[in-house]
């Protein structure tokens, strides 16, 4: 287990399922590896987390607006 800013600790299977993720992230969307360590993308990823410790699961699709309606 690993434990993040203090609070909490995850699993080693699920440190593993967030890398596997990580991987098929920049290989379908042919992205370089560096873009999972920029400050924006880990912000973003950061939000998400805080949003679903607090509301708990929600589909992304539904949550997410189209690139054109940003």
């Amino acid at each position: 287990m690993v434990k993040f800013l203090g609070q909490k600790q995850l699993p080693s299977s699920a440190l593993q399922q967030i890398s596997d993720q990580a991987v098929k992230f920049v290989a379908k969307d042919i992205r370089p590896f560096s873009v999972t360590s920029g400050d924006g993308f880990l912000s973003f990823a950061q939000t998400l987390i805080d949003i679903g410790a607090t509301h708990g699961k929600f589909d992304i699709r539904e949550v997410l607006k189209h690139r054109t309606t940003l």
